[in-house]
């Protein structure tokens, strides 16, 4: 896993770059659908949370981007 530190506007891949800190991003889905919503981070890992829908996947939300 690596860590992206530095914001920037590019799409990543949920499956190999995460943020190390709870992050307020946007994802994007299978079908390229957008949502907003946050990457949270706890002891336990790291869970993509949608404003409106709560708790998702990172299997269903493949890539993600910093909000602006």
């Amino acid at each position: 896993m690596k860590f992206v530190r530095e914001f920037d506007e590019v799409w990543h891949d949920s499956q190999e770059e995460l943020p190390p800190i709870t992050t307020k991003v946007e994802f994007m889905n299978n079908e390229g659908s957008i949502f907003k919503g946050t990457i949270q981070v706890d002891m336990a890992g790291h869970y993509a949370y949608l404003e409106e829908g709560g708790y998702s996947s990172f299997d269903q939300m493949v890539k993600w981007r910093f909000r602006k």
